[in-house]
């Protein structure tokens, strides 16, 4: 598991210590959760087995498949890297035509006086989408009961 938190430029003003450490905690434990909601859903929607078989995919190639799949996964990393006012989750996994490929997963709210502190925004272009929180770290947020991995969830 590669889970690192980054570190930089924090400025915690109106942040208590306790909530600074709930905040790391909870932000560890989400990247955790965000890797094994990839892994997920790689195996349970992308690599199929049974649909594969359906489809009339040898065994020998849907074993190979997944094994190579699971070595890429080996490398999917997950990172949260604190700024001033927000901290960014990125999600950076192998890529067979580069050397490594990042997206960003989100925000989480460390500084923002409109929002709670802990609450999760969708990525725009870079930053946060500041409509509305998806959901807040320190009450509870589980990437891996959601739809897609790829990112906190829309608004409907």
């Amino acid at each position: 598991m590669s889970v690192k938190i980054i570190k930089k430029n924090i400025n915690y003003h109106s942040v208590s210590v306790d909530q600074i450490d709930q905040l790391e905690e909870a932000i560890t434990k989400l990247c955790e959760d965000i890797k094994t909601a990839n892994e997920n859903y790689y195996f349970t929607r992308i690599i199929n087995r049974a649909e594969m078989l359906k489809k009339g995919y040898s065994e020998e190639f849907i074993n190979k498949r997944i094994a190579d799949k699971k070595e890429e996964l080996k490398e999917l990393e997950v990172r949260a890297e604190a700024g001033r006012i927000y901290v960014k989750i990125y999600v950076y996994e192998p890529c067979r035509f580069s050397s490594q490929h990042f997206r960003t997963w989100g925000f989480i709210n460390i500084r923002n006086a409109d929002f709670k502190i802990g609450d999760i925004f969708l990525g725009n272009g870079g930053r946060p989408a500041l409509n509305k929180a998806r959901g807040n770290v320190l009450e509870g947020y589980d990437p891996i009961k959601k739809k897609c991995p790829w990112q906190p969830e829309y608004l409907i």
